[in-house]
């Protein structure tokens, strides 16, 4: 069982990287592959996040970011994958005869974990739109402060937010994943077998790039990564 000294401070980082995704910071930390880095040196092992943030970060190469598109939080994805996979297998000893099970795993509750905290983001913004049309009005009568109390309260609503959702599912994704790579039927092998998913990772893209119209740049950056991936594993 994992402890609260493990899921806080990476709880702490998923907030944190949250309010870089929806507010107007934009360092670019938010990204998986910065994310699963550092969720990984919090863990103590940094170059296993470093691999689950990738995984995540090849899924949406190309992909933008613009308020009022349908785009899961990429941070919550990057953060959550990141730390089941460490905990996973650290729990384990670092077995490498499930470590790609685990990490099957660990990316199917990124995801999971992503478009589970867009849709929460969109109901709660929703109800606290009415909230934000009095800051407006107020602010139009002269009262300029409201504005700035609503920003400040944006950012911390963004922590709050980002917080609570991975102190939620991190708890519950590592115990699904512990009790299914512990079970007698459980997928063996490596996690070196997951470069047979890079292809189709690859062709997804390429479709998706097809569908938004985007730059070949990202065509291109994402055929280096992948090399990179293979080239020092």
């Amino acid at each position: 069982m994992i402890g609260f000294d493990l899921i806080i401070p990476v709880s702490l980082l998923g907030g944190a990287l949250c309010v870089d995704f929806r507010t107007s910071l934009r360092l670019m930390l938010s990204q998986p592959i910065c994310g699963g880095l550092l969720t990984g040196i919090i863990l103590g092992e940094p170059f296993n996040g470093l691999l689950a943030g990738t995984l995540i970060q090849i899924m949406f190469l190309g992909n933008l970011f613009v308020r009022g598109t349908k785009t899961l939080d990429l941070p919550i994805a990057g953060v959550v994958s990141a730390a089941l996979f460490v905990l996973v297998d650290l729990n384990l000893a670092g077995d490498v005869s499930v470590a790609a099970m685990t990490m099957i795993w660990a990316l199917f509750f990124g995801l999971s974990a992503g478009w589970f905290g867009y849709f929460l983001y969109r109901i709660l913004f929703f109800k606290l739109s009415g909230a934000a049309e009095f800051v407006v009005k107020k602010a139009m009568a002269g009262k300029l402060w409201y504005l700035s109390l609503l920003h400040i309260s944006m950012v911390v609503f963004h922590f709050l937010y980002g917080f609570v959702v991975l102190l939620a599912i991190l708890p519950v994704g590592y115990k699904v994943i512990l009790y299914f790579v512990s079970t007698s039927w459980r997928l063996t092998g490596s996690v070196d077998i997951l470069y047979i998913f890079l292809p189709f990772i690859g062709v997804g893209s390429l479709l998706r790039m097809q569908i938004l119209k985007s730059q070949g740049f990202w065509f291109i950056s994402g055929v280096l990564l992948s090399a990179v991936i293979l080239v020092f594993m």
